[in-house]
């Protein structure tokens, strides 16, 4: 009997070694259910940010090559632009030079008047006297080397009037 009480005493200490190492267990168990679910959220908000930023990235990409594409296309624009307007100022630059040439052959209005006063158109006289020296030149052979017209360099100055008493 005396061993039959030892070895009650000894399961029922087993028992309570049993049913401790089970509650621990236990509570170990929902400790870590409990930490398990909060990783599980943690996971899906990380999950969910992930897609958005991947979402975000493409969106990103796109808008980057729209903007590529449209400074592209401003920059064909500028070049075009800029050649038009080389274009226009070497237009002008020569219209300038052909009114600067111009104007030497040009008869001011005091030698118009004046020419009118004696009965000359002065701006025919030029052109005459022009065409008188050109004949001469080419009768004689001699030839501008620069291959100028002899008529454009005759300066209106050469148009004078002496009054005739």
């Amino acid at each position: 009997m005396i061993q039959l009480r030892s070895s009650e005493k000894l399961a029922q200490a087993r028992l309570k070694a049993i049913e401790r190492v089970m509650a621990e267990h236990k509570k170990a168990n929902e400790k870590a259910a409990k930490e398990k679910e909060v990783l599980r959220v943690k996971f899906e908000e990380l999950e969910g940010k992930l897609k958005s930023a991947g979402t975000a990235k493409k969106e990103l990409a796109r808008e980057n090559t729209r903007l590529e594409q449209a400074a592209a296309t401003l920059e064909k624009e500028k070049t075009e632009l800029l050649e038009e307007r080389d274009a226009e100022v070497e237009k002008l630059i020569g219209e300038r030079q052909r009114l600067r040439d111009s104007r030497g052959l040009e008869v001011t209005p005091h030698q118009n008047e004046s020419g009118k006063i004696f009965g000359i158109d002065c701006g025919t006289e030029i052109h005459q006297k022009g065409r008188n020296r050109a004949n001469r030149l080419r009768s004689s052979r001699w030839l501008d080397l620069r291959g100028q017209d002899v008529v454009s360099t005759i300066k209106p100055a050469e148009c004078q009037h002496k009054k005739e008493v």
